[in-house]
């Protein structure tokens, strides 16, 4: 275990510091063509969630005309406030991304690109600490080559301009990736533990996704920290655990037993489960047996209304 420090430079090097700026530089550029294409469907339902609207979209996905004459739900004029984002959030999704992406736009501006621009501040954190912990553990030539990968990605370009949870999430993931690797290489301190495993909150807030990554990080400290540290480390996890379940479980279990399918989740009955589940396998085969030209029109719907809500968008950012 890393009790004891490896002798790796803690001080970072002008070179180390340029190649960090070129590659952040680089990684802006490749991402600054995405922030102005329409919004896409799920991204117009995250905007909605950031103004306290997220559970009442689904009303205008019923519409099959979109009718712009009515209240946009993703103007911040019509916003409700913001800790009630908590309770009004987009359905079976955690709410720390829409409440921290509501203060971005207040702060920053309403309309989609600039939405599109806290998610790519978030993949700007992501590239400097992937390139921070390879610095620890190799060198600045690898952590450069590891920062140029992320910076022109397609994919990655691609997913942090969207507006989604992804980034920031993984954002999280990294940082706890630079705090387990300067805790193997520069030696253990109570505050790198307590970081680690507070971490594990916002993390598990921002998308259930997480949950792999957090199991991951609790078997790490088990097994790589010893006496004081590890239950330094377990004291903080189970601080980490205790909050999201009071803060957040009550308000998932509710979202959960309103989706609709969700039967084999909430009965107790062995047999309504197995019918739910039946029930879900033909829905997907009636999902998958639709026609073309019905799978078009609701593509052009969703177009349409992602067009109609950027429009809005940039008219109430001015």
């Amino acid at each position: 275990m890393a009790q004891g420090a490896n002798p790796r430079p803690r001080r970072w090097s002008k070179g180390a510091v340029i190649s960090l700026v070129i590659c952040l530089f680089i990684a802006g550029v490749s991402r600054l063509p995405n922030l102005g294409a329409a919004l896409t469907a799920d991204e117009v339902w995250m905007l909605a969630g950031s103004v306290g609207h997220g559970r009442d979209i689904g009303l205008f996905w019923k519409r099959d005309v979109v009718q712009t004459a009515l209240i946009s739900p993703t103007d911040l004029k019509t916003a409700r406030p913001v800790q009630e984002i908590w309770t009004n959030n987009v359905e079976f999704h955690p709410p720390l991304h829409s409440q921290l992406l509501r203060l971005w736009r207040e702060l920053i501006g309403g309309s989609g690109q600039k939405a599109r621009a806290y998610s790519m501040a978030w993949s700007f954190v992501t590239i400097g600490m992937i390139f921070a912990a390879l610095r620890l553990q190799f060198n600045s030539l690898v952590a450069t080559c590891a920062a140029l990968i992320l910076a022109l990605s397609p994919l990655q370009s691609h997913l942090s301009t969207e507006v989604r949870s992804y980034p920031m999430v993984i954002a999280f993931m990294s940082i706890a990736a630079w705090l387990v690797v300067r805790i193997e290489t520069l030696g253990v301190t109570r505050w790198q533990v307590w970081s680690l495993g507070l971490l594990c909150l916002p993390m598990m807030l921002s998308h259930y996704f997480a949950s792999g990554p957090c199991l991951a990080i609790a078997i790490w400290g088990l097994w790589r920290l010893r006496g004081r540290m590890r239950l330094n480390f377990l004291m903080a996890v189970a601080v980490a655990a205790g909050l999201f379940l009071t803060l957040w479980v009550p308000f998932a279990w509710r979202d959960v037993s309103e989706l609709d399918g969700n039967e084999f989740l909430i009965s107790h009955d062995p047999m309504k489960r197995f019918q739910a589940i039946a029930n879900l396998g033909l829905l997907k085969k009636k999902t998958a047996a639709c026609s073309s030209a019905a799978k078009d029109q609701g593509g052009q719907a969703a177009r349409k209304l992602g067009h109609a809500v950027s429009g809005d968008l940039a008219v109430s950012s001015r």
